[in-house]
Formats: structure tokens, C-alpha cells, sequence
């Protein structure tokens, strides 16, 4: 898979900043609870038979919002600035979908 994208309009993050998402799912659902260990789990199941991207409906977005936002001010300085761009447009893009309804696109 090459870069991945961010997207949930009006919201599009920031180039190929979706890389390594799955590292920073893993991370942020580390002791969130099983609500977003759930959510985590169907990203990943809907990963493994994806083709070009996935979806994030607005309710599991929501269920991400408390962790990223923690994982983001626990981390400010994080030495691999990928995972920060990361985590800070998934924020964005889970924020827009909540907001508007529409899905969180993540699209390799």
C-alpha cells in the first residue's frame, strides 16, 4: 500500500499524512476502553479486504476523538513526526465527521 490520505470534508489533511495510521490506532486504543478497541478491530477487519480505501463512520469517529486527542497533548514532542501529522488529521477528520455526518475517508 503506498501513502494514504485523510480526508472528511470539508477537511482534507495534509499529503500521504495517513501512512501509518494502523500504528497510530494501535497506540491511541492502548487502555481507551473496549469501546474503541471495538472500533479499532473493524478498521483493521475492513482493512484486510479493502482495495483502494476504508470508511470511519461518524459514530466510530466519535468514539476516537477523547483518545486522539490524549495520545496528541500526552505526545506533543514525538520524535516520529509522521505519527503526529497522523494523529492530528485523523483528530480533524474524526472532528468534520461528527460535525457534518459524513464518513472519515482514508484512501490509499
Amino acid at each position: 500500500m503506498g501513502g494514504i490520505n485523510i480526508h472528511c470534508p470539508p477537511f482534507v489533511g495534509r499529503d500521504k499524512s495517513g501512512t501509518p495510521f494502523e500504528a497510530v490506532l494501535a497506540e491511541i486504543s492502548e487502555g481507551a476502553g473496549p469501546e474503541v478497541e471495538s472500533v479499532v478491530r473493524a478498521i483493521n477487519e475492513a482493512l484486510e479486504i479493502a482495495s483502494d480505501h476504508i470508511l470511519i463512520a461518524p459514530a466510530d469517529a466519535a468514539k476516537l476523538l477523547d483518545p486522539l486527542r490524549v495520545w496528541i497533548e500526552r505526545v506533543p514532542n514525538d520524535p516520529r513526526p509522521l505519527f503526529s501529522e497522523c494523529a492530528e488529521d485523523l483528530l480533524e477528520a474524526c472532528r468534520a465527521a461528527v460535525s457534518n455526518g459524513g464518513a472519515v475517508a482514508l484512501v490509499w
